[in-house]
């Protein structure tokens, strides 16, 4: 669970209680900005998880297993969408969810390979976002990848009224490390929203800064998303990803 400011709220790994609905789980490990836990026998999708000190309790943003936030997990054979690859439900690697999307195979430069794509996506306010700031949201999925992961990144892409909304994962923003990324099997990704950048043209002179806002307009119509990678080396690439979603930042600030 990912918070901030824990340690200002006098959470320690003796007096953190978490309840997922009316089962109680153990934490493993609390620090100033997460708490570890292992998830309870019979914990239920969509149940409410709450965290408390024992004089304060605070019901954490995301519900566990929600997949009503869910933009696309790549089980929904309705979904109004197209893609360049693949999925699969394992046995390899063995599923979180379902069905994941598989990244597997030589990559030609600058390739464009379209992990998914869909045209016509519910409006955002359908997922529970609402206007305000943009650091008030997290976008998050998961992904496996086993094997030294080193350029041609994964690029996310949503196109809100006035101008694209990019990120380039693993490295963020136009700066490519070229440092090595790796999983030891399923990891979630936690992405501040307001890490995205403007990129196209008609974002006027928002072009190139990190956006600040979501409009209300920008909730309210059929938008364009793309998850892609496109980079300038030719090499083998295995990556596997699942359940991306946008949804509220951590409980604390």
């Amino acid at each position: 669970i990912k918070c901030k400011n824990l340690d200002l709220y006098s959470f320690t790994l003796a007096n953190t209680k978490v309840m997922f609905g009316k089962i109680e789980a153990k934490a493993t490990k609390v620090t100033a900005e997460e708490i570890n836990v292992t998830v309870p026998a019979g914990a239920l999708d969509r149940s409410i998880v709450t965290i408390s000190n024992g004089s304060s309790t605070k019901e954490v943003a995301e519900k566990y297993k929600d997949k009503s936030i869910v933009i696309y997990d790549n089980d929904d054979p309705n979904k109004n969408g197209w893609t360049g690859v693949k999925s699969s439900e394992g046995p390899e690697p063995s599923p979180i969810d379902g069905k994941y999307r598989v990244c597997v195979g030589k990559l030609k430069a600058w390739d464009w390979n379209e992990n998914f794509h869909i045209a016509g996506n519910q409006p955002l306010a359908n997922y529970g976002v609402k206007a305000g700031k943009a650091d008030q949201y997290v976008v998050k999925f998961e992904v496996n990848v086993p094997k030294n992961w080193t350029s041609n990144p994964l690029r996310i892409w949503y196109r809100p009224s006035s101008g694209t909304m990019n990120y380039n994962f693993p490295w963020g923003g136009n700066n490519f490390s070229g440092n090595a990324f790796k999983t030891s099997g399923w990891q979630t990704v936690t992405i501040p929203l307001s890490d995205f950048m403007y990129s196209e043209d008609d974002a006027g002179v928002n072009k190139g800064k990190n956006i600040t806002t979501l409009l209300d307009a920008d909730l309210k119509d059929y938008k364009e998303i793309r998850i892609y990678m496109f980079g300038g080396d030719e090499k083998d690439m295995e990556l596997y990803w699942d359940n991306f979603r946008i949804i509220p930042a951590p409980v604390f600030d």
